[in-house]
């Protein structure tokens, strides 16, 4: 998700969106 391309903000917001923790988990978690 673009969600990972974008600013540091948005992983203020993550948090409330589960599928964007879980594409964070993915990118940053090999």
């Amino acid at each position: 998700m673009a969600v990972v391309l974008k600013p540091p903000s948005t992983y203020m917001i993550s948090p409330l969106m589960p599928d964007a923790r879980s594409e964070h988990r993915n990118a940053y978690s090999p």
